[in-house]
């Protein structure tokens, strides 16, 4: 589950230059494609197989970084290294035949070749985030996506012509193992840190992962781990090259982009909404517990719009706000009211349309990839049981950099209220006439009310009512 980067936002005023998203993908001199990995959190491991993909654990990556689209072509290898090592002859086909020692003396001459670059390997952590692409198990079809030993013909094949992934790179399962810069250790996972693993300070292999075209469908798991010491050539033996993220700064705009709020960007993926385990403070509307699947990632307020913000957009003397402050959450705005507010974010045509998020979407970044009744320790992350609103994000963002889910003021949703069914559900929403739905609690109430699941139901028939409790945050989705 990936977090997103910042854009400018106005301080006291004026235009302050944050550290701009870089692109989504960029190709380099020698035609490497790269996709920019975001920032998140996902579940590493498997409880399933070899003991060594035990314990699955919660890994966090709080840098994002660029990981190649496909594995590194022969073409790419013999522009940098000037040779061909492969058993299977092709310029798009992966290089093979090329071990851990010959990997870091291509990643070195390519950042020489490349002033400033900063190509290396994939952590482990990095490339099991990547293949998984917020999915928790495994492809509905493998053969979609990976060359193993049932269609490969006993060779490789060229880079890409299978199905990418959810995030766009090819080839993470199958046709060629992928070295990873880890040492490797049969008992990491029991003893990792939870936040950017770096993989042990020492040991006799390295990691590979992927499987190949030799292999079965078994090995071509995104959970599986072999190891080879780092001078081995094989056949089946390959990588791809990892970037790391430097931010680029952004130029003062000519016409200051004053609703370019922070946000962060939402990638697709699945959770079980709902009732989390062992919660017994779930109402029935939080039942039962079902499997959603978010299909198109989107942007969601790293804040709850603040009254600033609101001046902004709505013009100034327009706060409606009890407790005023020009950073702390705009509240008694009605549902009517933010769909005003939107109309006219909307009117500015930045290139983003913008909207209120559905429910489902609103739980699945609340979440951030947790199974909790909250996304961490609630005193740290949430403002309840109090007796005003607080400036936005004073307390600590969860997983994916979001802060004030919990407490503060509830946050309205874009859709009615839905009937939870069992079995999986593919971007639900509710009827458009069902209750308004506001979620996350608020600074009067109890912290009961602050779970990722409670659901607060406001009767559709008085959507211009307003509470002073009750404030939002936008989502957002490039035009095409």
């Amino acid at each position: 589950m990936r977090i997103g980067y910042l854009a400018s936002v106005i301080l006291l005023g004026a235009v302050v230059a944050w550290p701009q998203a870089p692109p989504r993908t960029f190709t380099n001199s020698i035609g490497m494609k790269f996709v920019r990995i975001d920032p998140g959190s996902f579940k590493m491991g498997s409880d399933r197989d070899d003991a060594e993909e035990k314990p699955v654990h919660d890994v966090t990556l709080s840098k994002g970084f660029y990981l190649q689209a496909t594995e590194v072509t022969q073409a790419q290898w013999q522009a940098v290294m000037g040779s061909n090592p492969s058993k299977f002859k092709g310029p798009d086909l992966p290089v093979e035949q090329v071990s851990w020692n010959d990997a870091q003396e291509f990643l070195q001459k390519l950042n020489a070749k490349e002033r400033g670059a900063r190509y290396r390997l994939p952590t482990e952590a990095e490339w099991e985030y990547a293949a998984r692409a917020g999915q928790a198990g495994a492809p509905a079809k493998l053969d979609a996506v990976a060359w193993y030993d049932k269609n490969s013909g006993t060779q490789t094949h060229a880079v890409g012509q299978k199905q990418a992934n959810g995030w766009g790179l090819y080839d993470m399962l199958g046709n060629v193992w992928e070295w990873c810069a880890d040492w490797h250790d049969s008992e990491y996972y029991g003893k990792s840190p939870s936040v950017d693993p770096p993989g042990p300070t020492s040991g006799t292999y390295r990691v590979l992962r992927g499987g190949s075209w030799y292999f079965n469908a078994r090995i071509a798991r995104v959970a599986l781990r072999v190891r080879d010491v780092p001078a081995s050539r094989l056949y089946d033996r390959g990588f791809r090259c990892a970037r790391t993220l430097v931010a680029q700064q952004s130029k003062p705009a000519a016409v200051p982009p004053r609703e370019s709020t922070n946000f962060v960007a939402i990638p697709p993926g699945e959770f079980q909404m709902g009732c989390s385990p062992g919660d017994g403070e779930c109402n029935e509307d939080e039942k039962p517990t079902h499997r959603v699947r978010i299909t198109k990632g989107f942007e969601l307020g790293k804040y709850e719009v603040t009254q600033a913000q609101w001046e902004e957009v709505m013009g100034s003397n327009s706060n409606p706000s009890k407790f005023k402050g020009a950073d702390r959450p705009v509240e008694q705005v009605s549902w009517n009211d933010v769909q005003g507010f939107i109309a006219k974010l909307n009117g500015r045509k930045d290139g983003y349309r913008y909207r209120l998020p559905t429910e489902a979407e609103w739980e699945y970044a609340a979440r951030a990839g947790s199974t909790g009744k909250y996304a961490g320790e609630l005193g740290e992350m949430g403002w309840y049981d109090g007796n005003q609103t607080h400036p936005v994000g004073q307390k600590k963002g969860n997983g994916w950099g979001l802060y004030d889910m919990h407490g503060n003021v509830w946050e309205w949703c874009a859709d009615g209220k839905r009937e939870y069914a069992a079995g999986q559900a593919t971007d639900p929403r509710g009827p458009d006439g069902g209750d308004l739905m506001l979620r996350g609690g608020a600074w009067g109430k109890p912290a009961r009310f602050a779970r990722v699941s409670s659901r607060f139901g406001f009767f559709r028939g008085f959507p211009g009512l307003r509470l002073d409790n009750g404030g939002f945050r936008c989502a957002r989705e490039r035009i095409p």
